[in-house]
């Protein structure tokens, strides 16, 4: 799962009332022709300096993926778990709940499961 949003890209060409054509890196692998009800604005003015712009995303077998930058905390969904993904260069707004096999790198586990011994706000005990 990657983050909602991404960017800020620049907008290209406007396609038509509800249409625009933004200038996407090529690593993102995806038209670039998007309906506007997916766009949000970027908030610039005096008083807010320009949003740093997100690392560009790795390409992993031919598709983009993103780092996490930490595990913040685990839910159990059907029978497994998800945990709570902080990605790395996003706020906190673009946090996810993923699988475990969508998240590489078994050293956030460990330094989830050291930080947070009871597994998060989710306490991991066997019942009777």
């Amino acid at each position: 799962m990657n983050p909602r949003y991404v960017g800020p890209y620049p907008i290209e060409q406007i396609v038509n009332p509800s249409a625009v054509r933004l200038t996407l890196p090529a690593a993102l692998k995806v038209h670039p022709t998007f309906h506007v009800s997916l766009l949000k604005p970027v908030g610039e003015s005096e008083f807010s300096p320009p949003a740093k712009a997100p690392p560009a995303p790795l390409v992993i077998e031919g598709h983009p993926a993103h780092r996490v930058s930490r595990i913040l905390d685990v839910r159990r969904r059907g029978r497994g778990f998800q945990y709570l993904v902080d990605w790395e260069g996003y706020g906190p707004e673009e946090r996810s709940w993923l699988p475990r096999r969508q998240i590489f790198g078994s050293t956030l586990f460990r330094e989830f499961y050291r930080d947070n011994p009871a597994g998060g706000t989710l306490v991991l005990s066997s019942v009777v």
